[in-house]
């Protein structure tokens, strides 16, 4: 994972980009790695979630200037990387898949890998969440965001994401309290 960069120092670092394509490539090495986790945890296809990480990184690049606030650069990638799984979906008609971690990129640093009953309580526990509460999870394993990062991409109050995925995670931990005692 790429160290966090002060917002003085991304900042800085985008105007630079802004003005001189070559200084873009940290940019992209810093951040292609999480944009394509958090497009992978969407589309589920590897292929898709490359080429969709492509085309983000391309359009970030050609409007990289229309940028007004270089220092919202990770929100304005992410905001343009889910507008293009979006409108991915929409091309080719498919439903979105909404189990996050069944062979997700979520689980891939793990060295445990999940029996089959552990993952049938994941997609059990996650198949009655909406599709905001599945952003969340979303943006801070798969993206690995901060929380004042999925503030900014989500238009909320920092407070109100962390409280929001504060309560998601004790709801999913009550909800597999109550499936252990099944098994």
């Amino acid at each position: 994972m790429p160290q966090r960069q002060d917002q003085t120092g991304l900042a800085r670092q985008v105007r630079h980009a802004t003005n001189n394509l070559a200084a873009f490539k940290p940019l992209y090495q810093a951040w292609v790695t999480r944009v394509y986790r958090y497009i992978y945890s969407m589309t589920r296809n590897q292929a898709d979630a490359e080429d969709l990480t492509s085309q983000t990184f391309l359009t970030a690049m050609q409007v990289l200037s229309q940028l007004r606030e270089p220092e919202k650069f990770v929100s304005w990638l992410f905001t343009i990387a889910r507008r293009k799984v979006t409108d991915h979906f929409r091309r080719n008609s498919r439903m979105m898949c909404l189990d996050l971690f069944e062979e997700s990129s979520l689980l891939a640093d793990s060295d445990e890998k999940l029996t089959s009953d552990q993952r049938l309580l994941l997609s059990k526990l996650t198949g009655n969440l909406s599709e905001a509460e599945i952003e969340l999870l979303r943006l801070r394993f798969a993206a690995e965001m901060s929380f004042r990062e999925m503030a900014e991409l989500l238009g909320m109050n920092e407070s109100t994401v962390k409280r929001n995925y504060y309560r998601l995670l004790d709801h999913l931990y009550a909800q597999s309290e109550l499936k252990d005692e099944k098994y």
